[in-house]
């Protein structure tokens, strides 16, 4: 999946792992956001304004970026029993 942002925006992104989720699991609200830049550095703390859950879905409100980089926002779902990862490429452009 692919998101565009430009740097001056504030988004919200989510995933829904209702597809996986099996009969009783819900995701936890320990469930984790994180944003890499393309050199591998972590930068959640700089890029990542909020996140929250409810029982299906992780949810994040994105902010900055460097124009013309592409991120990777990996959603991490944790449920009463299991762990699930989803890649969102985020591609930050002026337009």
């Amino acid at each position: 999946m692919t998101a565009y942002k430009q740097p001056s925006e504030q988004i919200p992104l989510s995933l829904d792992f209702s597809a996986v989720l099996p009969t009783g699991e819900t995701v936890q609200s320990s469930s984790t956001v994180k944003i890499v830049d393309p050199d591998g550095a972590d930068v959640t703390a700089t890029m990542l304004l909020d996140s929250s859950t409810d029982d299906s879905a992780v949810y994040a409100i994105i902010t900055g970026g460097t124009g013309l980089l592409d991120y990777k926002v990996t959603f991490t779902a944790l449920t009463q029993n299991y762990k699930f990862e989803e890649d969102i490429v985020l591609k930050v452009r002026e337009q």
